[in-house]
């Protein structure tokens, strides 16, 4: 009777040629640290109240690094620097965590006089994971126009 040979491909996870076995695109990398940062994109951050109830962060900057692509993020808006009372506040999904836009959607408010032109409010970035914030940005001081 004869032998066969045939090769065992590499175990699941076991590194061969750089990249490791069983997972998409080869290795993938996972950060050490959840991190979130806010920031304004050209010095000026603001918020502005558009059509009386939805409120924008104008020339904001989100960048979050995850160990678990199913975290999210969480933006708000509160009223005083000890973030005691929430304005309204926004979700954005898992896997989309550059944000870089003129315009960061923070919510929708009941009532629009919430937001009073040359008012100073407090906008902060959340990582969040199964309802519990992991990270937290600095707090930007900001104006409403």
């Amino acid at each position: 009777m004869g032998t066969i040979v045939q090769e065992y491909g590499p175990i699941y996870g076991e590194a061969v040629n750089g990249t490791v076995s069983g997972r998409p695109n080869g290795s993938v990398y996972i950060p050490e640290y959840n991190t979130i940062t806010l920031s304004s994109g050209n010095d000026m951050i603001q918020v502005r109240n558009i059509n009386g109830y939805r409120v924008e962060l104008q020339y904001g900057r989100v960048v979050a690094v995850a160990q678990d692509l199913a975290s999210y993020i969480k933006l708000a808006l509160y009223d005083d620097a000890a973030l005691t009372t929430e304005i309204c506040h926004n979700w954005y999904p898992a896997g989309g965590f550059n944000y870089d836009v003129t315009y960061l959607r923070l919510g929708t408010i009941a009532d629009p006089t919430d937001i009073t032109s040359g008012g100073t409010y407090y906008a902060v970035a959340f990582l969040m994971n199964n309802g519990e914030a992991i990270a937290t940005s600095d707090v930007l001081e900001v104006e409403a126009l």
